[in-house]
């Protein structure tokens, strides 16, 4: 009961830290994306007791600097070619690393910078998401729904998978995950979906049940995914940071995999309208 209640007002608070962020403007947006880039990322060096400081601190500058550039690229402050020059950067400094560093471990190297790839590339479809169409200035309609399609799932899920669940989703994988609390989750933000189209009257009724139902699906491999990255470092949570939730990749994982798969599914609808 305690752990429940102390699961509530940390999430109350999460909700109105990221929901706030994302209303408040661009400038608060872009700073939320930055830190859940840059915790979720030190979670993930810390899961995998990843020793390579240098690196880390290299890799973390690195994405920070490529979702600050893609900002001041969205927002018509810089030509996309700037770009280019970060990856040209690490293939020249991760030739000379290896070559100097006596020690050097190609497996470390090689997650540490799949982790930033991964946690910066889907933080930069999230940023893209407040800037459709591109010729228009910072919305916050997207963001804002794919927050609360995914965070309407996962609460779902979780609530009715403790009450009503029997059937095991994955069960060498995730143990406390269901069914039944998988296919309430997916009503909800179905329902959720139909809400945003009669509240904003953007887009179309059709396309925003289709976005829940694959967001939804999103959440769910994001959520699975994470799963099996703690279970290959041996960990419960990511980390502590957020009391009853655990760490930022534990509550963020779910959007990571949404937000690609919103801003996909828009662009296509947007082409074929």
């Amino acid at each position: 009961m305690r752990n429940l209640i102390l699961r509530t007002i940390s999430g109350i608070f999460l909700i109105a830290l990221v929901a706030g962020s994302i209303l408040w403007g661009e400038i608060a947006f872009l700073l939320l994306s930055l830190l859940i880039f840059t915790l979720s990322f030190l979670e993930f060096r810390n899961m995998f007791r990843i020793r390579h400081q240098l690196l880390f601190i290299l890799l973390m500058i690195t994405g920070q600097t490529l979702l600050f550039l893609f900002y001041l690229v969205i927002t018509d402050r810089l030509l996309a070619g700037w770009l280019i020059a970060l990856p040209m950067f690490l293939i020249i400094f991760f030739t000379l690393y290896t070559l100097v560093k006596r020690h050097s471990s190609l497996r470390e190297m090689t997650l540490l910078t799949w982790g930033m790839i991964w946690v910066t590339g889907t933080m930069l479809f999230l940023l893209a998401l407040g800037w459709i169409p591109p010729d228009k200035p910072y919305d916050s309609l997207l963001p804002g729904a794919l927050l609360a399609l995914v965070w309407t799932y996962d609460t779902a899920a979780f609530v009715f998978g403790k009450m009503l669940g029997r059937t095991l989703l994955w069960p060498s994988i995730s143990p406390s995950k269901t069914w039944e609390g998988t296919a309430l989750g997916l009503l909800f933000a179905a329902g959720t979906g139909i809400l945003l189209y009669f509240t904003t009257r953007s887009y179309s009724l059709l396309l925003w049940v289709i976005l829940a139902i694959l967001i939804s699906i999103a959440a769910i491999m994001g959520d699975l995914f994470e799963s099996r990255l703690k279970r290959e470092a041996g960990v419960k949570d990511s980390g502590n940071l957020i009391p009853g939730h655990g760490g930022a990749l534990d509550r963020f994982d779910s959007l990571m995999f949404a937000a690609p798969v919103m801003f996909g599914m828009i662009s296509i609808w947007s082409l074929l309208s």
